[in-house]
């Protein structure tokens, strides 16, 4: 065990390793933040990466790991396009190669996550006429980061699947006015 001499307490490397800065840190961005983080409390170049290493090597700091943990959480929870979970992933530091490869092996099916993301809104809207539909629930996915090519065809299934039966509503357009078609 080596005690640290350019500390202003002497600290052993083995608390270092224990909790080299706080947990949400590392969750956050594994690489750069704990390292500066703990340069910046007076710890060493050598231990911090000695300790980084050892994190690395009993694969707790692993970039695609935590890629893979973002997107399964976010495909879960709060679904959203590739490319708005690319831009959260970037922000949290982790290499585009690395985004890339975890969007194609855990991303999942786009049109599958734009239908489950636009459910609860759906609900939410199902007593509007369709124009007032669409706009909401439409601009709901847009939000997400996902593509009118994608948005469109998600949104006329939500409409089929949690529209209340009324045919009239159907045929009212923005004002409220029914069209007889």
């Amino acid at each position: 065990m080596v005690i640290l001499s350019d500390c202003r307490t002497k600290i052993p490397t083995r608390s270092l390793f224990k909790k080299p800065c706080s947990s949400s840190t590392i969750a956050q961005d594994p690489w750069k933040r704990p390292a500066a983080a703990c340069l910046e409390k007076g710890f060493s170049e050598e231990v911090v990466g000695a300790t980084l290493d050892k994190l690395i090597d009993k694969s707790w700091l692993n970039d695609m790991d935590f890629a893979r943990q973002w997107i399964e959480n976010r495909n879960t929870f709060r679904p959203r396009s590739y490319r708005l979970l690319a831009y959260e992933l970037r922000l949290k530091g982790i290499a585009d190669d690395e985004i890339t490869q975890a969007l194609e092996e855990y991303g999942g099916d786009e049109q599958s996550l734009a239908y489950q993301a636009g459910i609860k809104k759906a609900k939410q809207c199902a007593h509007e006429n369709q124009p007032d539909f669409f706009k909401k629930v439409s601009g709901y996915l847009s939000r997400r980061g996902f593509n009118y090519g994608i948005v469109k065809p998600t949104v006329e299934d939500l409409w089929e699947a949690f529209s209340s039966p009324d045919p009239e509503r159907q045929h009212e357009n923005e004002n409220g006015v029914k069209n007889d078609t």
